[in-house]
């Protein structure tokens, strides 16, 4: 605990060995965390004049930090808030909606590992998925959710006007997918005109009346 604090930690001779300890673990770390230590031998004539060097990448790659030999392994990121529908973007023409959304990843961990690819699922108002679809955030995407920004993305074409829906995401680093999120607000599309009906039909005639019938329009809210 003492060196994780940042404290002096002095490692003396094994009392039946008297081998000195050449290493330690340490634990209750974070996933994905950078781990920094030095260290300075001692012998009769005193302690060395220098500290060791700070850890480098050793086998990692100096430019991917999660893979330098003093990094915690990664682990797949944790839970992203719920998405929001833009109830404002929201357009209804032909029985259809078209609109925005936006989510953020704000009080998720990534665990030391860049974000991917976003996975959403839109649901029905009784709650099942009625369309899988993905994202792959762009770099400038990536900067604004480190920043605390959110990204706005286009609601997947298959709304019906008047109806009402909602929405929830997961996230993928190269560890793996993160759960799903809560679910979004219930959002109800806007009304629209009706659609054109079906062509009229008879099914009885006589000479002086004939029986039209025909198949209501969708009401669209």
């Amino acid at each position: 605990r003492a060196l994780r604090e940042g404290s002096l930690v002095k490692l003396d001779p094994d009392a039946t060995t008297g081998v000195i300890p050449t290493e330690i673990t340490l634990s209750n770390f974070k996933p994905g965390q950078l781990v920094f230590a030095v260290a300075r031998a001692f012998n009769n004539k005193g302690g060395a004049r220098e500290w060791s060097n700070m850890p480098g990448p050793g086998r990692g790659d100096v430019n991917n930090r999660i893979t330098w030999d003093s990094a915690t392994m990664p682990k797949a990121p944790t839970e992203l808030g719920p998405p929001a529908i833009e109830v404002e973007s929201l357009i209804s023409k032909n029985g259809s909606t078209i609109g925005m959304f936006r989510f953020n990843t704000k009080g998720a961990r990534t665990t030391g590992l860049p974000y991917i690819r976003f996975e959403f699922e839109m649901l029905d108002v009784a709650g099942n998925v009625m369309q899988e679809f993905e994202a792959e955030p762009t770099k400038d995407e990536l900067d604004e959710l480190v920043n605390g920004g959110s990204i706005r993305r286009a609601l997947p074409e298959i709304l019906a006007a008047g109806e009402q829906y909602s929405l929830r995401t997961r996230a993928k680093t190269a560890a793996g997918w993160s759960p799903l999120s809560g679910t979004s607000e219930v959002v109800c599309m806007p009304a629209d005109r009706p659609v054109q009906p079906w062509a009229l039909l008879s099914e009885f005639t006589s000479v002086r009346s004939i029986e039209l019938k025909w198949w209501g329009a969708d009401h669209n809210g």
